[in-house]
């Protein structure tokens, strides 16, 4: 009686004891993916995302990175106060009377900084009467947006020239929009960014005249990736992974062109001949607060902004 019991017994401990041993061995579920949605225009200037997303460095780092396409950045502050987008890609001139309207930002990670090659500019109609800067009074420019970037770097060149902007009818033109629009003649001229840049030029529906970002300093923040400072303070570790996911898309970039095109077309949409002659900017990931100044500044003194912001406060 004993002995069956100490065998029964043994024999049941054995089995608990395996159910525990294959439990442990047993492969865990993966931890979910946390969610991040971004904001984007659909330009070169994200290339980084798109491959980061597309190659799996965002997810090997546990993001979920999603991409949210809009017609200018000048929604992305409402985007991110809503809580429909943790980050957008973004450019200070947008974020700087957000910052001194009280709404605290923080420019996460950079897109692209100058030098930058000859992928963004202001180009005329093909046949119509503009030559130079001066020949712009009179005309209709289109712009991404108003109070935008390309406005912004459009009014600093025109002060260049000594054109005063107040002669010249600025229209919103979403950057896809940007080529039918110019050809149709609704606008004389138009400022836009790679892949409709040379979209324009390669079906000769416009030509440029000049270059209106010939004077910007090297080193020159063009665009950046935004959060709510209050978003970036409580998630540093997917601050941290973002931005190593973009870095880890910079290095792509740079070995595997080819495929990073591929990724190009399929975010922004663009036939494969623009995307093939679509030049690959500078791209970056640390932003500094010299970067911020500059543009603290420029829009001090086009009057965006009348008080002196800390740009350390924009830093995470």
């Amino acid at each position: 009686m004993s002995s069956t019991f100490s065998r029964t017994a043994f024999l049941a401990g054995s089995a608990a004891a395996g159910a525990a041993l294959t439990t442990g061995l047993r492969p865990q579920p993966a931890a979910a993916a946390t969610s991040v949605r971004v904001c984007y225009i659909p330009i070169v200037d994200e290339l980084p995302m798109y491959v980061a997303v597309d190659q799996g460095f965002f997810a090997k780092r546990g993001l979920d990175v999603s991409g949210i396409k809009v017609a200018n950045q000048g929604v992305l502050i409402s985007a991110l106060q809503s809580g429909s987008a943790e980050l957008g890609s973004s450019v200070l001139v947008s974020m700087l009377p957000a910052q001194e309207a009280g709404i605290s930002l923080a420019a996460v990670a950079a897109c692209v900084t100058f030098p930058i090659p000859h992928n963004v500019g202001v180009l005329a109609r093909t046949g119509g009467d503009i030559k130079s800067a001066k020949d712009l009074p009179g005309h209709k420019v289109g712009l991404p947006g108003i109070k935008s970037y390309f406005q912004v770097m459009t009014l600093r060149w025109l002060a260049e020239k000594g054109v005063d902007p107040a002669r010249i009818t600025f229209v919103e033109v979403p950057p896809p929009q940007t080529a039918d629009v110019l050809k149709a003649g609704q606008v004389d001229a138009v400022v836009t960014v790679d892949p409709f840049y040379h979209r324009i030029l390669d079906q000769k529906i416009g030509y440029q005249f000049d270059d209106f970002e010939a004077t910007v300093p090297a080193g020159t923040l063009i665009d950046c990736y935004a959060s709510t400072k209050d978003w970036a303070v409580k998630n540093p570790i997917v601050v941290k992974a973002f931005r190593d996911g973009l870095t880890e898309g910079i290095a792509y970039i740079k070995s595997h062109e080819a495929s990073a095109r591929d990724s190009l077309g399929k975010w922004t949409a663009q036939p494969q001949a623009v995307v093939d002659e679509t030049l690959i900017p500078n791209f970056s990931v640390p932003v500094s607060a010299q970067q911020i100044q500059w543009w603290i500044d420029l829009a001090k003194k086009q009057g965006l902004i009348s008080t002196a912001i800390n740009p350390h406060d924009m830093l995470v």
